[in-house]
């Protein structure tokens, strides 16, 4: 078993009166993987299409077919084609805040704070990823019931969120 992406993936969903997932974010800052380094932001609206802003759009189309669309708030989605947006992603990682910027202007902006609660260390020895499973391991904080600032268009005001940062994540297959 050896490592196959090592970085850190952010994330926020909000669900509707039933739990369910209508629109997510994932925010990835991949420090190094089989299929390069950089940073993409993968966004589903809700609806048909599904949005991925970064420089590699190599490396977002990996993150979108080998680990996104797999994960549980992003399974409304379906499988559907990633639409490819090329430019820049900001990225500011920390146990309370996490701030991502994406696309040309009008930018698409996401910043997420948390409590600064105790880190939580996560391992998943089969996190089931389609017709594989890979061993994850990352620390993880909590944002529940704190601030959210975006620009990102969103599900009707009220709708639940639910907010997450994962730091010092490893992906090993």
């Amino acid at each position: 078993m050896t490592p196959v992406l090592v970085g850190s993936n952010p994330g926020l969903v909000w669900r509707d009166d039933q739990g369910e997932p209508i629109a997510a974010v994932s925010i990835w800052d991949v420090e190094w993987s089989r299929h390069g380094s950089g940073r993409c932001l993968v966004y589903w609206p809700g609806g048909a299409e599904v949005h991925a802003f970064g420089t590699s759009r190599h490396l977002a189309t990996h993150l979108w077919d080998a680990f996104t669309r797999h994960f549980p708030e992003f399974r409304w989605a379906g499988p559907r084609e990633l639409r490819f947006h090329e430019g820049d992603v900001a990225i500011e990682l920390g146990p309370e805040r996490v701030s991502a910027t994406a696309g040309p202007e009008p930018a698409l902006h996401v910043e997420m704070y948390g409590a600064g609660s105790d880190p939580r260390p996560v391992r998943v020895v089969e996190f089931p990823l389609g017709d594989r499973h890979l061993e994850l391991r990352n620390v993880l904080f909590g944002v529940d019931g704190h601030r959210l600032e975006t620009t990102l268009p969103t599900p009707a005001d009220g709708a639940d969120w639910h907010g997450f940062i994962a730091l010092a994540e490893v992906w090993i297959g």
